[in-house]
């Protein structure tokens, strides 16, 4: 490079040019490589089922670390709560919760933009509740999509 006496340096990269003045400190970032395709990131977490459960279905933990409906009148849910069943299983088989991220079911028909809540059973519903647990399992994206981020729950008395 060398001494460019005070003036102002040019640097080109793939992305962008970046005007230098010697006297000030610059910090720039370029990303290197190509962009991948982009995909649908979801966090699910497989468990045994201690009871039959259904698929679209909140679940949390027992005590034996298995999965049982979560139900907002049982106040441990308000912080054993997991996610949503995938799919329809028997006792004692793995089922895959969605903890975080997408979830796209034909039969629903939510309004979009407005949060989903844990009801009775591991039903799911956007009425709040006016008792139990308070707890927003997600919101709706679109009437057969809602994205699930599981909340800790409140408890109302």
């Amino acid at each position: 490079m060398g001494d460019t006496g005070g003036d102002e340096v040019t640097y080109s990269a793939d992305i962008t040019t970046v005007n230098v003045v010697p006297s000030q400190v610059v910090t720039v970032l370029v990303p290197t490589g190509a962009p991948g395709t982009a995909g649908q990131s979801t966090t699910g977490i497989e468990r045994l089922a201690a009871i039959p459960l259904s698929g679209q279905r909140a679940v949390a933990t027992n005590a034996s670390g298995q999965f049982i409906y979560a139900d907002k009148d049982t106040i441990a849910h308000a912080q054993s709560t997991i996610g949503i069943t995938t799919g329809a299983v028997s006792a004692g088989q793995s089922v895959t919760a969605i903890a975080l991220g997408p979830m796209t079911e034909p039969s629903w028909n939510w309004t979009p933009g407005q949060v989903i809540f844990l009801g009775n059973d591991g039903q799911l519903t956007q009425t709040p509740p006016t008792t139990g647990v308070l707890l927003i399992l997600g919101k709706a994206v679109t009437p057969t999509q809602i994205f699930v981020c599981v909340q800790p729950g409140f408890i109302r008395s």
